[in-house]
């Protein structure tokens, strides 16, 4: 793909290590812009105006991303791209599906998501808040979401809601999950829970409690995430967004990632008693000794920090930068 081609385009690439401000700076630089990019590769990094939206920050985040891809673009000129016994065997694919989902009335193929969904994607994850369900748990895992612009905003519902509609109904019947609707803001939330009943609780692992997911249709984009909660904490992550200008992002940049390390040691306190049951099962540790391991890991990785990576595509190179610094004294 994209990154393999800029390999080979590539005639020299620099790398640079450097101590600056406390923080650990790592610099690749890959000689050759823009210009140099195989044809119908130019939707794989942004172009031009084109780049990615900002951060999504929500409260408790360990992990945020957000990137640019055209992947309508890409589809468009798969014949450029790849072999023909490979578009042949991927456009076979797309219509088995096809027919399969036409067994439920519904007229749907996965190439044409690629022509409904934009080029700027991001995901999150954060540690949840609140508990989506009243069940005592023994581990809480962080929520997740993917947030990703839409083209025609109506056409996707119009399109993509009777699918998810069909996917509910099979659930409801395999899984015994139910279809909940909400609103948050003037958003519709459609989710799917679990039977939570005393009896429901007690035939199956308690981990699936840590999940309801939900979707919403909102702002000219499709959120998906692990619970009703981190979609609403989403589009209000949106709604501040669009009301903050200085949330611009940078020129020429086409991808970027932050993990908190501090927020994961947070959150490891979250399955506590099952990392340490763990340790002390698989390296035949004590339960005193297990403890002290999980201590250590969650003191280095609060230490720690931050880790961001962004990439950059401008007229005369490509940059990816790496750099690490310590938590906040």
């Amino acid at each position: 793909g994209g990154w393999l081609d800029l390999l080979r385009q590539s005639d020299q690439l620099t790398a640079d290590l450097s101590l600056a401000e406390r923080a650990i700076d790592l610099a690749v630089v890959f000689a050759g812009g823009r210009d140099r990019v195989t044809e119908g590769l130019t939707g794989f990094f942004s172009a031009g105006d084109e780049r990615p939206l900002p951060l999504l920050e929500l409260p408790g985040t360990l992990y945020s991303s957000t990137w640019f891809r055209d992947y309508a673009s890409l589809w468009e000129n798969r014949t450029k791209l790849l072999t023909e016994a490979a578009v042949s065997k991927m456009e076979a694919g797309d219509e088995a599906i096809r027919k399969q989902f036409s067994v439920f009335k519904i007229d749907y193929a996965p190439s044409e998501m690629f022509l409904h969904v934009g080029s700027q994607f991001r995901t999150v994850v954060a540690r949840q808040q609140s508990a989506a369900y009243r069940v005592e748990m023994d581990d809480t895992l962080p929520a997740s979401a993917l947030a990703v612009t839409l083209r025609d905003e109506q056409k996707f519902a119009d399109q993509y809601v009777p699918l998810t509609r069909a996917i509910g109904l099979i659930a409801t019947f395999e899984q015994g999950v139910s279809t909940r609707e909400s609103e948050h803001r003037g958003a519709t939330l459609v989710g799917w829970w679990f039977r939570d009943d005393p009896q429901a609780v007690a035939a199956g692992n308690r981990v699936r409690y840590n999940f309801a997911p939900t979707y919403s249709i909102t702002r000219g984009h499709f959120i998906l995430g692990s619970t009703r909660e981190i979609v609403e904490q989403v589009i209000d992550a949106l709604d501040r967004q669009a009301a903050d200008a200085r949330d611009a992002v940078a020129q020429h940049l086409t991808e970027r990632q932050v993990l908190s390390l501090s927020e994961v040691s947070e959150s490891l306190r979250g399955i506590r008693e099952s990392f340490v049951r763990g340790l002390a099962i698989g390296q035949g540790l004590t339960v005193e000794e297990a403890e002290q391991e999980f201590d250590v890991l969650a003191k280095v990785l609060a230490a720690v920090g931050r880790v961001t990576t962004e990439s950059k595509f401008t007229d005369e190179a490509f940059e990816y930068r790496v750099r690490i610094e310590p938590a906040a004294q």
